[in-house]
């Protein structure tokens, strides 16, 4: 039996929920579970209207211990905090010494395994490893090799980003204590394989498996429609930073003015940037879920130019909805070059603009493309990442 543990909603709750479906979980530990009368939080205005997603049918007769009242002081605080990390550090910690005393209280004698997310991990870990549990840390990103890249980035493109938080050595620190006391760390791509190995942790610790995805009920067993494309027309979404890549998809887009781009998601770039760019990119900020079938359905083409990414779903959502993806190899591998998309290089503004003008002059690729573009989704369902975990 499992324990899990999480703060936010994370990949909605997939990994309790796999292992509740197949009889594996005890119990979920969480900061906020929105039971009924915590659904009134649906109605308040931010920073806690998002607390009303905190919840899922699936886990509805489920042990769920959460703590509500400290979670919406965090909430409360957040905003205080100069730098996000520290944030994130110290909630982590106070989250994950919460469950260790909670876990003093327990038999766990009947318990196999405990996972939780990297920050919140270690105080809960270290316990329950002299318990005798196998310790599972699910790691959210690539770590210190994103960060360094980032830096350089921000070197090569000064000005770009409104906000350049530098992360602190506490923070990952603390993080390197977590991989250590952990038997297993799953990550969600080859990539964050390899910068973890180069983080000193060992190669033996790590289990690849990659997130789920589940098709919303008006996508699924559908099959995506062979468009008869006039005016190329490509989507991004997700948010507008440099580590996604957006400078040099601005690049590729100036010498491209056949094409049209849409960028949907929260702009975090400068103001004066999105100004200048070129007249075929639409921006349109931040976008709600359910408007995002109406951008798939209504474009030919996805972009994920990625520098750096523990796995990017947003990959398999396009491919789920009929559209072929140009992305880079630093994220999940999804994407089968010639098949159902392109690979091409990271931090080139060129391979962009290469990729694009290819499938922009070759209809029939783009159309073969898009037609294996089927079930490709169907590898990602939550019973068949389970089966990963059922190994662990």
């Amino acid at each position: 039996m499992w324990i899990c543990s999480q703060i936010e909603a994370r990949e909605h709750y997939a990994i309790p929920r796999m292992l509740h479906k197949n009889g594996q979980l005890d119990s979920l530990y969480t900061d906020f579970w929105c039971s009924n009368f915590w659904s009134v939080t649906n109605f308040m205005p931010k920073p806690f209207k998002a607390l009303g997603n905190r919840y899922h049918d699936d886990l509805a007769d489920t042990k769920v211990y959460k703590t509500n009242l400290n979670s919406l002081t965090w909430k409360l605080y957040q905003k205080k905090y100069l730098n996000q990390y520290q944030y994130f550090q110290d909630r982590g910690e106070k989250f994950s010494l919460n469950l260790q005393r909670k876990f003093k209280k327990r038999d766990l004698s009947h318990i196999s395994h405990f996972f939780g997310y990297d920050t919140g991990f270690l105080e809960a870990a270290s316990y329950c490893k002299s318990q005798g549990l196998k310790t599972v840390l699910g790691q959210m990103d690539p770590g210190i090799v994103e960060q360094e890249l980032i830096y350089q980035e921000r070197k090569k493109w000064p000005g770009w980003e409104e906000k350049c938080e530098i992360v602190p050595k506490f923070y990952n620190d603390r993080r390197k204590k977590e991989w250590k006391i952990a038997d297993v760390i799953v990550v969600n791509s080859r990539w964050s394989q390899d910068a973890l190995i180069k983080q000193g942790v060992e190669k033996e610790k790590i289990k690849i498996i990659p997130l789920a995805y589940e098709a919303s009920q008006n996508f699924k067993n559908r099959k995506p429609p062979i468009k008869t494309i006039q005016k190329l027309k490509v989507l991004w979404l997700g948010s507008v930073i440099l580590r996604k890549g957006i400078q040099y998809l601005l690049e590729a887009a100036r010498s491209l003015p056949e094409i049209e781009f849409t960028i949907a998601g929260p702009v975090l770039i400068n103001a004066e940037i999105v100004k200048q760019s070129p007249t075929n990119i639409k921006f349109l900020g931040k976008v709600e879920r359910h408007t995002t079938e109406a951008l798939y359905s209504s474009h030919d083409l996805f972009i994920l130019p990625t520098l750096s990414d523990g796995f990017a779903i947003t990959q398999i959502e396009a491919l789920a909805h009929g559209l072929p993806v140009i992305a880079t190899d630093k994220c999940g591998s999804v994407v089968k070059h010639g098949t159902d998309g392109l690979i091409i290089k990271s931090s080139s503004s060129e391979a962009i603009q290469s990729a694009l003008i290819t499938l922009n002059k070759d209809r029939s690729m783009l159309k073969h493309l898009q037609s294996n573009t089927l079930f490709k989704a169907q590898n990602y369902n939550i019973n068949k990442v389970c089966e990963f975990y059922k190994n662990l």
